[in-house]
């Protein structure tokens, strides 16, 4: 996991990748919060208008809803005014005999007929005396039967018009609404009520109005009483179910089977629902509709829900009736006008995830041309840290600030490689440690005191070998023999700081200060003897002559530094120790059996280096010196081949 989360860590990945991302983010981001946010704020415009769409529609509806029972009592109003029924509730109410009566019932029964007739939605009409015993109807299964206990009869016989709730008949079980008016005694001083005229609206006349908008907008309409029972729906499921559960008082207040035909009514638990049907306390929250983007509803008139039935979300917009205290609920799945914007953001998700694939090829070729250059030069500087010159090149392929840098790049190689070329030239001139010394700016104009052990070396017979050879095999005996002398010094930390002619000076101490600097002159010494025999030996086996040395070697203070002026500088030691050890190899043609000589300090700083061995040569006078000089020889060596840590 942890590979993995390093993996994804934007700190290790490689320019491409991360100039990749950056140019993809920077141009699809923007376009993608810019696409959703549009989408937004069209999808909660296009629910807004949909909501008051179905805000309209359903007041509409509920408008007609009304008019149908206006336009119901109305007709139970002339009904009762009828000439031929007053007489026959007169006739019953006063109690006439029953020939009298029998002719005034064959006209009331025509007039109601007639009303039946001409209004197919009346289910029946009915003419009830003031027991509520039914007298006449055009559903024979009525007459003599008593509606007293139903609230129809019981509102009219207080006089009353009244429109009664959503009722199953008890005769037919027929849902349906029931329009009652009092008759009422035409007589002026005693105008009373003498019967109840009551129309039963067919429940098909409300379907048929509610159904003809669901198969117009593919959604449904309903009606719901005010304790929140469906009582009228295009989906026979939802029918005589509360939308929230009922309160106990409602519970008590209502008689399932007398009103509704059934046994318990059972709930459809719709809170959102209910609480914009004032169903529910309006300051209890909403929850969360299910909706496709989670755009909560309008508070008022309008609802959000998730059907019990289909599982789909809905949305409603709700009206209420003036004749009745109902309402008129018309809903929409959310997926009709959600449908299109969706459409719309796939094809916005299209065109972003095209242009995302376009952005990422330019991307890429984009990357490609900066990062490219710069992996050439990132390796061209791979090798110049390896010293590998001309490889260290870069093709310039642009003209823009990656072509400007590969130009100076190169630019840059070619003065490293010229100045190494310097310094390599100035390291053959100086010693390598002296030119470190000098371009650091440690040495100083004018020099230091140092303590140091400087040894001399000589050919012997240099001048007359040098008349048997021409110059150019005189070079290249003295380059045979430097060589060999300067590996033989190397290993002891010497600096050779001069050759003159075919003298060698090496000093030890400067220019990096080193610890035993008189033990490492005269191993040094040893070594070139060893070395110069070996040259010898391979000078015999080609037929030339053998070389003779001497050294001198001296320890003492001397001054080291730069010596000369500012345009013209050489590094060098100057004191009586360099003097010293030139006579002392001077000295070295006195004592042939001893061709490596030094002073009295130097044999001191060999007092812990039991395997030299020295041998005193008492003192001796020296060119240049009032003083004569303590001289010892280098007798023999033991274990010499070990090299200074």
């Amino acid at each position: 996991m942890n590979r993995w989360l390093r993996r994804l860590n934007p700190a290790r990945w490689k320019i491409a990748p991360k100039l990749s991302v950056a140019l993809l983010a920077a141009s699809l981001l923007p376009m993608s919060l810019t696409a959703f946010y549009n989408l937004r704020q069209s999808l909660a415009t296009v629910k807004a208008t949909e909501y008051h769409n179905l805000e309209l529609l359903a007041d509409s509806v509920a408008a007609r809803l009304d008019q149908l029972a206006i336009d119901t009592l109305r007709v139970a109003i002339q009904v009762a005014n009828d000439d031929d029924i007053w007489q026959f509730a007169n006739a019953i109410s006063i109690g006439k005999n029953q020939k009298e009566s029998q002719a005034l019932r064959t006209n009331a029964v025509q007039a109601i007929a007639n009303v039946r007739s001409s209004n197919p939605d009346y289910f029946s009409l009915l003419l009830l005396d003031r027991q509520g015993k039914c007298l006449i109807s055009t559903n024979p299964n009525n007459i003599g039967k008593s509606y007293a206990f139903r609230d129809y009869f019981q509102e009219a016989r207080r006089g009353q018009n009244y429109i009664s709730e959503w009722t199953v008949g008890s005769t037919t079980g027929h849902p349906g609404i029931f329009f009652s008016v009092p008759v009422v005694s035409k007589n002026s001083r005693n105008r009373k009520i003498i019967g109840v005229i009551a129309i039963k609206l067919r429940a098909e006349a409300v379907w048929r109005l509610l159904n003809g908008l669901s198969k117009k907008r593919g959604g449904s309409a309903f009606l719901v009483d005010h304790s929140g029972i469906v009582i009228a729906h295009t989906d026979r499921r939802w029918l005589y179910r509360s939308i929230v559960p009922l309160s106990p008082q409602q519970l008590r207040a209502i008689d399932p089977k007398i009103q509704f035909g059934i046994s318990r009514i059972d709930s459809l638990n719709l809170p959102a629902l209910g609480q914009s049907l004032g169903l529910l306390p309006s300051t209890k929250p909403l929850p969360t509709p299910n909706g496709p983007l989670g755009i909560s509803p309008l508070p008022l008139g309008n609802s959000a829900y998730r059907s019990p039935f289909s599982g789909q979300a809905e949305i409603a917009g709700i009206a209420p009736l003036s004749t009745r205290p109902w309402k008129l609920v018309i809903t929409e799945p959310e997926a009709i006008f959600v449908s299109p914007l969706n459409a719309l953001a796939q094809r916005t998700a299209a065109s972003v995830f095209l242009v995302g694939a376009i952005v990422t090829l330019c991307a890429l070729a984009l990357a490609r041309s900066i990062v490219r250059p710069l992996y050439l030069l990132n390796r061209a500087a791979q090798e110049l840290r390896l010293g590998r010159f001309s490889t260290a090149q870069v093709e310039i392929v642009s003209h823009d600030e990656v072509g400007i840098l590969a130009d100076t790049f190169n630019r840059m190689v070619l003065g490293l490689q010229a100045r190494e070329r310097e310094l390599n030239i100035f390291g053959r001139l100086v010693s390598p440690a002296v030119r470190e010394k000098l371009l650091e700016g440690d040495v100083e104009l004018g020099g230091q005191t140092c303590w140091v052990s400087v040894l001399f070396s000589d050919i012997r017979g240099f001048s007359t070998l040098s008349e048997q050879l021409d110059p150019q095999d005189v070079v290249a005996f003295l380059n045979e023999y430097m060589t060999a002398m300067t590996e033989a010094i190397a290993p002891w930390g010497g600096y050779v700081n001069n050759f003159i002619g075919d003298a060698i000076v090496v000093v030890f101490g400067v220019p990096v200060p080193v610890p035993d600097p008189e033990w490492r002159a005269v191993s040094a010494a040893l070594a070139m003897r060893d070395r110069l025999n070996r040259l010898n030996a391979e000078r015999q086996s080609r037929g030339e002559p053998s070389i003779q040395s001497g050294i001198g070697i001296s320890t003492g203070h001397a001054v080291a530094g730069q010596i000369g002026s500012p345009d013209r500088l050489i590094y060098t030691v100057i004191g009586d120790a360099v003097n010293v050890a030139a006579r002392l190899e001077s000295l070295t043609k006195d004592f042939p059996d001893h061709p490596i000589l030094m002073n009295d300090r130097t044999a001191l700083g060999l007092r812990d280096r039991p395997e030299i061995s020295l041998k005193s040569l008492g003192p001796q006078h020296v060119k240049g010196r009032s003083e004569p000089v303590e001289v010892y020889a280098a007798k023999s060596i033991e274990a010499i081949a070990t090299h200074p840590a």
